[in-house]
């Protein structure tokens, strides 16, 4: 075989960046600007396969007609800025396969934050021309709220002097360039004018004045002639202006909107007005509940009647998007297409949705030799050459796709199971597997074809099967006659086997199928068929393939010193071939890709080792009869072998105890890995991404060491997990209904959407990134976590989930501290735990938007979660007096719940110095803050160093509760053991950390539970069974820990509380014997808790039978009720009998 040998010695320093090629996609003015020759990826955008020939033929459905035809608007990529020229390194892609039951393709795309035109990926192009399917490009004007805008519309529209339309013309020449059909117009605009309107149609006019005779516009049904977004949803006089203006045709036909019942006065109107019915292609919007979808298919196909007008289907691709596997998937597409029978030849079911086949009859390109299929899908796990596996890794290139069978699946007689086989490709990534449980005979027709037969002419197959004598291939003519070729293969291997058809001369094969017969029952039977070909006597085994010629690296990258991005190019000489790139590997070749074009994309061709000092790649032709023709080959040379980098990333450090973190490993051209964990469960691992458990409190070093063939990297972070028992603490939403502000929003996508607590609305920016969203939370909180929900919680694509961002915190709204670092985010929700740190300003920052290119942020909430206030401040606006003030600082400031503008309460002279708080009435108080000096803004050498706090409910008799020495905190926090009272004073002995005697107290917090106030028993009157002298049933609700209700004698012991009104009960909270500082065991083992309207019938709402705790909370089903009793079976954990109850807690509204 003769080699083409061209060596390439790339230096290191002089590198030509490469990147992969993606389909083009354009804002109106870089349309403007581009050409062929300035886009280096136009070459890969090329569409290599021209349109096929194909015809309806036979039609197996008794429903099915011909008149109508479907065109299918679908998201071949999720992103308009990710559309691979030719395919990428993965299995999942939505690798359409119904092509026989669609007449035109829409590659749907474009967005405000990316670009408004999109031109159909070439793989796209040729898996549709392959299919005899017309394939588009998108022009996508978005609605305002979705971030258009209307210079765009203006742009599109602008003439040069002589009236023509620069738009139009590189439109034209993108498809002409680009080899595809045509484009959809989508103007959803609003604001536009008559004149825009009109301008509209004259840019129509001139488009088809200088098209290509092949080329297409269609016209979507949103912009009346008048400029207003008016869905018309059928053919009127506002909208046919389009279509015909004046006698004068200007777009070929229109996609009507989704809101129609009935079709038929679309008939009528377009016969009445000289215009094919079928031009108009009636709206069914699928994209979000597939064949679940209802639609009027009566008004679009009436029954045993002519179609009113054709099909148009928005967003098919909801059998890919919506499935989490290929089984998933490939069920789903099978439904969507055929019906629930699986079965195009019975489509009658119990569903509304029958599948298109129900409607519409599979057309045919086989219609000429050769005819060859593969049964390649597009896509595999693995890619095989005659059965030999070349490459263990998962690709997907549409390009590749075979034709698949017309029908999926006409099955007659017994049972068969038909499917795609990714784990046994022959020749691609798949092949076709039969199985079934044979007791009797079976069809599987496979292909509807109208191939006429001369002197030579032979069908082949390859296949693979377990047994033999049992499947035969067939063909079946014109007059129904049929002929079987026998299947057998050795030892289940792929075999090959031709068939001579000279004896069939002058006739035309009009279905090829499987027969498969046993007379005897056989368990798991199975044939995989690898290729099918009809030929005729020119497409022989030995046909001359011409080699590439002139091979060349175009450009190329080192990325890490072990990896390559490589674009090459070559000249041919021969239409329809097909190109194989390869890589040599110890003498064998690793297979890298293929395609029809003459330039092609190396995505990370990874070094093998530091041995490899360079790398031949070779490039070898393929016919349609898979015969190969002369390689060419290249040679690359890398540079020295780099030493690794350790790096790793997390997106928490901040976790409680028992949380676990998964590391993820950045590291850089490394063989293997160790990692170290202080404190961690395991606290050493050799995993790529390990997942560590900390169970006790601290903060933690982490090491990673990554090794190569020619070194070591050594990581080494210190204090970078910390573990508290704060991060438990309960939070709360404190950013729900909050102000918001942002750099910049589309319109209804306002900043105030992303607070709002609403899954279907969103703050969305489009324009230069950074985005950023602030927040203002109204009053100074102690902030402990995020929540970031996006795209996808919304139910966009992952793709469009925020990739990289910041978050940062603020007392001011001006100077901000960064708190979170996100980098490489793809969660549709993402959470962010942070230490506790008080702040009132939150800041988002959007660095990149998307997981492309896309810069709009779509963030549906931003949640900020604070520290849950547990308490309410009795004393916050009451009443105070003080041993002294200086001038306006005076007393009430120290109770206003501010710490700006000097709002203090500031006594100077010889300490002591006090102030008191009238509460108002007497309450249970648990908690006190002091917030001193530094929280003002003042020194830190002024905060309250010695103080001590007492009680009274009378102003006479005191009560010491709080004694601190020493004090230097800004913000003094004091949990009590609750006690009632409805005075509270603090007393200053050392008002500073010096000697200053000013005392500058910012705030004094009397505090209490907020379940006190929901504790609708508190204070209530109660009655019980029996109660020994000095501990009476009102104790168990007098809030007081200190005294209890106890019962001795014969259980059950019961008591009784009147809450005096009806109240709607929704939890019970009962503090046994432990939290009163008795033995856990005399903590109550059994009860019930009845309610009751009257004291005579009861409701039994609880019933607990092993209760160990001091505390024990019974949260129930809101229920209205004004008695409540409480029953109890088991006192204790041991035989005492005595019951001892320090508080029954009735909580409700």
């Amino acid at each position: 075989m003769r080699k083409l040998l061209i060596t390439v010695l790339i230096a290191m320093g002089i590198l030509a960046f490469s990147v992969q090629p993606m389909s083009s996609y354009w804002f109106v003015e870089d349309l403007k600007n581009w050409s062929p020759e300035k886009d280096k990826d136009a070459d890969f955008n090329r569409g290599m396969i021209p349109l096929a020939e194909r015809k309806t033929g036979e039609i197996i459905n008794s429903n099915a007609r011909d008149e109508a035809q479907v065109m299918a608007l679908s998201i071949m990529y999720p992103m308009t800025s990710k559309n691979p020229s030719e395919g990428a390194k993965e299995f999942d892609v939505y690798n359409f396969q119904y092509w026989q039951y669609i007449d035109k393709l829409v590659m749907w795309g474009g967005s405000a934050g990316e670009g408004i035109i999109l031109s159909p990926s070439s793989d796209v192009i040729n898996a549709a021309h392959k299919n005899g399917v017309k394939v588009y490009g998108t022009v996508f004007f978005p609605p305002n709220y979705y971030g258009g805008q209307l210079e765009w519309l203006s742009q599109f529209l602008e003439q040069r002097e002589d009236g023509s339309f620069l738009v139009a013309d590189k439109l034209i020449e993108v498809a002409n360039y680009y080899n595809f059909d045509g484009w959809f117009i989508n103007q959803e605009l609003k604001g536009a004018t008559k004149e825009q309107a009109k301008k509209m149609q004259e840019f129509l006019s001139y488009f088809n004045d200088n098209k290509k005779d092949y080329m297409e516009v269609i016209w979507y049904d949103s912009m009346n002639e008048d400029g207003e977004i008016d869905y018309q949803n059928h053919l009127t006089d506002k909208n046919d202006g389009y279509l015909v203006d004046d006698g004068k045709k200007l777009a070929d036909s229109m996609f009507l909107n989704f809101w129609w019942k009935d079709q038929s006065s679309t008939k009528k109107y377009a016969l009445n007005n000289n215009i094919d019915p079928y031009i108009n292609y009636a709206g069914i919007d699928v994209q979000a509940n597939g064949f679940n979808t209802k639609a009027s298919w009566e008004g679009l196909f009436p029954e045993n009647k002519e179609h009113n007008v054709s099909l148009g289907l928005y967003c098919p691709n909801w059998t890919y998007s919506s499935s989490e596997s290929v089984e998933e998937y490939t069920q789903k597409a099978n439904i969507f297409w055929v019906g629930a029978n699986k079965n195009p030849l019975n489509t009658e079911s119990e569903y509304d949705w029958k599948g298109i086949a129900n409607y519409i009859p599979a057309k045919t390109t086989i219609i000429n030799t050769p005819f060859v299929t593969n049964f390649n899908t597009g896509n595999g796990y693995k890619y095989a050459v005659f059965g030999e596996i070349v490459s263990e890794n998962p690709w997907h290139n549409r390009s590749l796709q075979d034709i698949l069978p017309t029908w999926r699946w006409y099955v007659e007689g017994n049972q068969v199971k038909a499917n795609f086989d990714w784990d046994k490709p022959y020749y691609g990534g798949s092949s076709l597997k039969l199985e079934s449980d044979l007791n009797g005979s079976s069809k599987v027709y496979l292909y509807k074809t109208d191939i006429k037969l001369y002197k030579g002419s032979k069908i082949s197959a390859t296949f693979n099967t377990n047994l033999n004598n049992i499947a035969k291939l067939g063909i079946m003519f014109e007059d129904k006659s049929e002929v079987l070729f026998d299947l057998d293969n050795v030892a289940q291997t792929w075999t090959r086997k031709d068939f001579n058809l000279n004896d069939y001369a002058g006739k035309s094969i009009k279905r090829i199928f499987v027969y498969l017969k046993s007379d005897d029952e056989i368990d798991d039977f199975y044939i995989n068929l690898g290729s099918l070909s009809v030929l005729d006597k020119g497409s022989s085994i030995g046909d001359f393939v011409i080699g590439p010629k002139n091979l060349e690296i175009t450009e190329y990258e080192f990325v890490d010193g072990i990896f390559a991005n490589l674009r090459l190019k070559w000249d041919t000489n021969q239409e329809g071939l097909l190109y194989e790139i390869y890589r040599v590997v110890d003498g064998k070749k690793e297979y890298l890709g293929s395609t029809y074009n003459n330039v092609f994309y190396i995505d990370m061709i990874k070094r093998i080792s530091a041995k490899e000092k360079e790398t031949k790649i070779i490039v070898e032709p393929v016919s349609k009869m898979l015969n190969h023709g002369d390689e060419a080959e290249v040679i690359f040379e890398w540079g020295e072998y780099p030493k690794p980098t350790a790096d790793l990333y997390v997106d928490r450090t901040f976790i409680a105890p028992g949380d676990t973190i998964e590391f993820i490993n950045k590291s850089k051209v490394y063989d293997r890995l160790k990692w170290f964990f202080v404190g961690g469960n395991p606290i050493k691992s050799t995993e790529e991404n390990p997942n560590i458990t900390y169970d006790r409190e601290g903060e933690f070093r982490v090491t990673l060491i990554a090794y190569n063939e020619v070194g070591r990297d050594t990581l080494v972070k210190d204090k970078m997990i910390t573990v508290s028992n704060k991060a438990k603490k309960e939070m709360e939403l404190v950013s729900f209904s909050k102000s918001a502000t942002a750099t910049s929003n589309v319109d209804d996508e306002t900043p105030s959407m992303a607070l709002d607590g609403e899954q279907k609305t969103k703050w969305c920016a489009v324009g230069d990134l950074p985005h950023e969203l602030y927040v203002d939370l109204g009053k100074e909180q102690k902030i402990g976590k995020f929540i970031l929900k996006n795209a996808e919680f919304g139910g966009e694509s992952a793709d469009m989930n925020t990739k990289a961002y910041k978050i940062s915190i603020s007392k001011d709204g001006k100077d901000w501290k960064e708190v979170v670092n996100i980098e490489e985010n793809n969660k549709a929700i993402a959470e962010h735990l942070i230490e506790f740190q008080r702040a009132r300003y939150v800041k988002l920052s959007i660095l990149k938007a998307t997981q492309g290119n896309d810069s709009a942020a779509r963030i549906y909430e931003f949640e900020v979660y604070a520290e849950k206030n547990l308490f309410d401040n009795y004393a916050f606006g009451k009443e105070a007096t003080a041993s002294g003030n200086v001038g306006g600082e005076v007393p009430a400031f120290a109770f206003d719940d501010k710490t700006k503008d000097n709002s203090k309460w500031c006594v100077t002279g010889e300490p002591p110095h006090w102030i008191m708080v009238d509460l108002g009435q007497i309450e249970v108080i648990d908690k006190f803050i002091l917030k001193n000096a530094e929280e003002g803004g003042e020194s830190p050498e002024w905060n309250t160093s010695d103080y001590y706090i007492e009680v009274s409910s009378d102003k006479e008799n005191w009560t010491k509760v709080v004694d601190v020495q020493s004090n230097d905190k800004a913000i003094s926090e004091h949990i009590i053991k609750p006690v009632k009272g409805r005075y509270a004073r603090l007393t200053v002995t050392k008002p500073t950390q010096g000697g200053d005697t000013a005392v500058r107290l910012y705030e004094f917090q009397v505090l209490g539970y907020k379940t006190h106030k929901s504790n609708k028993a508190a204070d209530k009157q109660a009655t019980a069974t029996g109660f020994v002298p000095g501990e009476i049933p009102n104790y168990a609700f007098d809030r007081d820990i200190s005294t209890k209700w106890c019962a001795t004698g014969s259980e059950p012991h019961e008591i009784i509380v009147d809450l005096e009104k009806e109240i709607e009960i929704n939890k019970f909270v009962i503090k046994h014997a432990q939290e009163g500082g008795e033995s856990e065991g005399f903590n109550t083992k059994t009860f019930k808790i009845f309610i009751s309207d009257d004291k005579e019938n009861w409701t039994e709402v609880v019933n607990v039978e092993n209760n160990e705790k001091g505390v024990s909370e019974h949260v129930i089903k809101p229920v209205k009720s004004r008695y409540v009793k409480l029953s109890i079976i088991k006192a204790t954990q041991n035989d005492d009998t005595a019951a001892r109850i320090y508080e029954f807690e009735v909580h409700g509204n």
